[in-house]
């Protein structure tokens, strides 16, 4: 006990000397910011941040994107994607959990599912982003988090390939690792053309899934 809270204490007295040897930054511009900014992101930034259309993706109830995948957003999401920046996809689920669509679209019976990594991607990175958004939104509104599905198969990145390839790269990628419950909210960090998505969806109405939601802080057109 004595231990810990020792250590707490050095922590706290530590802490701004801390930012003030590596202060943060802007997850989207890269400024150096005299606190830790809300989303990663500067005020300006934050500023930037324009609503997603709602996409239209086969095989889902409903799906939804916070945020337009361009400008100082897209720079976060792909830092937190490719620069092995796992601690800005927890910005990401920040993000998501504090849009009020998202509140309101989720009744309490919904359960949270991560799309998941192929085994090479997940290699490489070390973490899925998909899965840390997941794991802050399930938090944040008290739902259950279950990493249901697996990729039954690796394919190449959704970005690389045109979008009249996209449905096909991915068709029964995924699969159900256990049987789940009626109302499921897939999560993702982006959502482009929906195919992703779609086929998650199919594999979780096989797995007994009733109503599918779509969910990512991040939206595109193809």
């Amino acid at each position: 006990m004595a231990w810990a809270w020792l250590h707490r204490v050095h922590a706290a007295a530590l802490a701004p000397l801390g930012l003030l040897l590596f202060p943060p930054a802007c997850g989207g511009c890269a400024a150096p910011q005299a606190r830790r900014p809300a989303f990663a992101l500067c005020p300006l930034c934050t500023s930037t941040l324009k609503p997603a259309a709602s996409p239209q993706v086969p095989g889902c109830d409903a799906a939804h994107a916070s945020w337009r995948y361009v400008g100082a957003l897209r720079a976060l999401v792909r830092a937190a994607k490719f620069a092995h920046r796992e601690e800005l996809c927890t910005a990401l689920g920040e993000l998501l959990a504090a849009d009020p669509q998202v509140r309101a679209m989720l009744p309490q019976n919904a359960c949270i599912v991560p799309l998941p990594l192929g085994a090479r991607r997940f290699a490489q990175r070390g973490y899925n982003p998909s899965a840390a958004i997941a794991r802050v939104l399930a938090r944040r509104l008290h739902l259950p988090l279950r990493h249901a599905l697996r990729r039954s198969r690796d394919t190449p990145a959704q970005s690389s390939l045109p979008a009249k390839l996209r449905q096909q790269n991915v068709a029964d990628a995924f699969a159900a690792r256990l049987p789940l419950p009626a109302c499921v909210a897939l999560v993702d960090d982006v959502i482009t053309s929906g195919a992703t998505g779609a086929a998650a969806a199919l594999a979780c109405r096989r797995a007994g899934a009733r109503t599918v939601f779509l969910l990512a802080p991040a939206g595109a057109s193809c």
